[in-house]
């Protein structure tokens, strides 16, 4: 049983293809946890976590994040390279905040794990693009 990826440049689009639907799932979290913190910041989701009685860390941070995740989802979507420059912005303050700075915002592994293997199905797309390209 063969899927017949030995034509020329047919595992490349397979390869492009999983890519897109990598990147358009990963904007959909994105955009799902992005609302979330819109719902935090308006007191919808919890009253007592509204933006002006949130402490002023967590002020800063869901604000950022409010604002960037919407537009990094729609980079994704859309594959534009500003869109995984964001994502990983994105990453690196949620990595802070939920992995180095459990003191101020809790340890959440949930996400923690999300962004490491999120990023390292990334890796292993972009490696096998340059395998492949090396390839023909």
């Amino acid at each position: 049983m063969s899927l017949e990826l030995q034509e020329p440049g047919k595992a490349e689009r397979f390869r492009e293809f999983l890519y897109a639907t990598f990147l358009r799932m990963v904007a959909l979290v994105l955009l799902f946890h992005a609302i979330t913190f819109w719902l935090y910041l308006t007191g919808a989701m919890s009253p007592d976590m509204r933006f002006d009685t949130m402490p002023e860390h967590w002020q800063i941070a869901a604000t950022v994040l409010a604002v960037v995740m919407p537009v990094a989802a729609l980079g994704l979507w859309g594959r534009f390279p500003w869109g995984a420059a964001l994502w990983f912005i994105v990453m690196g303050i949620e990595l802070f905040m939920f992995y180095w700075r459990t003191d101020l915002f809790g340890q959440n592994m949930a996400i923690v794990a999300f962004h490491l293997l999120t990023f390292a199905i990334f890796l292993a797309f972009k490696l096998l693009g340059v395998f492949l390209a090396n390839r023909s």
